[in-house]
């Protein structure tokens, strides 16, 4: 029995290597999905993510900028084509998008100018504002509907305390999850001016575990 189960394994580890996916980077900016096969002098032949059992395509290496493989390892090869000026990189607070020089960068391509530490960092720290600030909109949104449909009904407005109160507690914890995402966007930021030797000078309000507990500290 012990031998046909290693015999699975064994023979299930190629299709598990043909699953590993690789990120190609096109000077253009555009991505492909991609599992590479081989990288020439010349090209770079791979297949599609989607369809590993596919054909093998190739791409000119002077088209590619960068491959990252699956164990997050980055081959640098070309030059982006309308790249964004070197400078501080901020953020941008309506869009919720990095930007450099006041030039937003989508969401997809913020592994060109961050570290995979700070892209981490970022993608984190992004995911968890997204959620706060979905929290503190959905809690106040369906308190402020419940009660115009209960002015529009004429019903008792102090029957509805209770929902009041679930929006209400809804919203608030949105507020510290919000502070905490922006909190690990802005060390990505930091991680990035650091590195291009922009100093960070501007003050930072965090949330997160302080001296006397956990709270804000506003930071210069």
């Amino acid at each position: 029995m012990k031998r046909v189960f290693i015999t699975l394994v064994l023979a299930a580890m190629p299709a598990f290597s043909l699953c590993a996916q690789d990120l190609i980077t096109k000077t253009d900016g555009t991505d492909i999905k991609a599992i590479v096969e081989e990288v020439g002098s010349k090209e770079v032949k791979y297949k599609e993510y989607s369809n590993p059992e596919g054909p093998v395509y190739s791409l000119p290496k002077s088209d590619v900028l960068m491959i990252i493989y699956e164990n997050g390892k980055k081959e640098i090869m070309g030059q982006m084509q309308n790249t964004i000026p070197d400078g501080v990189m901020t953020l941008d607070r309506r869009s919720g998008k990095l930007a450099i020089n006041g030039m937003a960068i989508d969401k997809k391509s913020t592994h060109l100018y961050l570290s995979p530490e700070a892209e981490s960092q970022y993608k984190t720290g992004d995911t968890i504002s997204s959620i706060g600030d979905a929290m503190i909109s959905s809690g106040i949104g369906f308190a402020g509907g419940y009660l115009i449909g209960t002015l529009i009904g004429k019903g008792d407005i102090k029957r509805g305390l209770p929902v009041y109160g679930v929006c209400a507690g809804i919203a608030i914890l949105g507020i510290p999850l919000h502070f905490m995402g922006v909190s690990k966007i802005k060390k990505a930021i930091n991680d990035y001016n650091t590195s291009h030797g922009f100093a960070q000078t501007s003050p930072e309000l965090s949330f997160g575990v302080q001296n006397y507990g956990i709270g804000l500290a506003f930071k210069f």
